[in-house]
């Protein structure tokens, strides 16, 4: 199990990370094309279970988009099912757009940023070409990120603990 110091300011492939660990978590197949990048919890491509997006249940039309997501999870048998952008310093836009262009894969698609970012989220979706799929995006802020990564990460310890499992 990995602890780090709540004080310590986080960067995007933190953010990133914990989005990689929930997914472990919860027993997801995790990539991010980012595997290089370093966080506080360790190298990316260290944490994902994927070095590759599992192509298997992707069209190939959609494959290249895919592949630019900063995380997704995909089931054990190599659906996606989670596709998360995170704006860190970026523009929501950026990110709506991104995920705009995997949408028909019928995947929960979540923009994951600071709080004052809601406002720009709020009024994107419901523009063109956004507001076609606006039930389909989903926006969380650092915070109810964080309360969810602590409450998987504590049910994993306990999973651990009572069933003698090995977690990441």
């Amino acid at each position: 199990m990995i602890e780090v110091d709540d004080d310590t300011p986080l960067t995007h492939s933190d953010i990133e990370a914990k989005l990689i660990l929930i997914g472990s978590y919860l027993n997801y197949r995790t990539y991010t094309p980012d595997r290089g990048k370093q966080s506080i919890y360790g190298t990316l491509g260290d944490l994902c279970s994927e070095k590759e997006v599992p192509t298997e249940s992707i069209p190939k039309i959609s494959l290249d988009k895919v592949r630019e997501i900063d995380v997704i999870w995909f089931d054990e048998e190599g659906y996606p099912t989670h596709a998360f952008e995170v704006e860190h310093s970026t523009d929501v836009t950026k990110g709506l757009l991104r995920l705009y262009q995997i949408h028909k894969l019928r995947i929960r698609l979540y923009i994951i940023a600071e709080e004052d970012k809601r406002t720009k989220f709020d009024k994107e979706v419901n523009v063109n070409p956004f507001s076609k799929i606006k039930t389909e995006y989903v926006f969380k802020n650092y915070q109810e990120l964080d309360e969810f990564f602590e409450s998987v990460k504590n049910f994993a310890k306990v999973q651990e603990k009572f069933l003698k499992k090995i977690v990441i």
